[in-house]
């Protein structure tokens, strides 16, 4: 059976908290922006790929927040930072095909 999403991205935020010593704010940060993640593909109905992390990447460009005003370029380079490292973690223990 392939994990949900969410037990990938428990397991990711597990590993930081206990291999890299992150601290509560970097995981909670990398949570809210692999959740995000985690919904759009969902909502998509497409699986981790380099199709679909595009797709999102153009989302997060194109989609509006509070005050009908689209997230900063350093908050969506943030996000594609955590994504990064996320898929990283996921070729590392073969859930994911680099």
């Amino acid at each position: 059976m392939t994990p949900s999403y969410s037990q990938l991205i428990a397991s990711f935020i597990k590993m930081l908290r206990i291999e890299k010593k992150s601290s509560i704010h970097t995981c909670s940060a990398y949570q809210r922006d692999l959740n995000q993640l985690s919904i759009y593909l969902n909502k998509t109905n497409q699986p981790i790929n380099s199709e679909s992390l595009t797709g999102f990447i153009h989302y997060l460009t194109k989609v509006r927040v509070s005050n009908n005003t689209s997230y900063k370029s350093t908050t969506v380079m943030r996000k594609i930072s955590s994504i990064r490292r996320f898929c990283q973690f996921l070729v590392r223990d073969n859930k994911l095909n680099s």
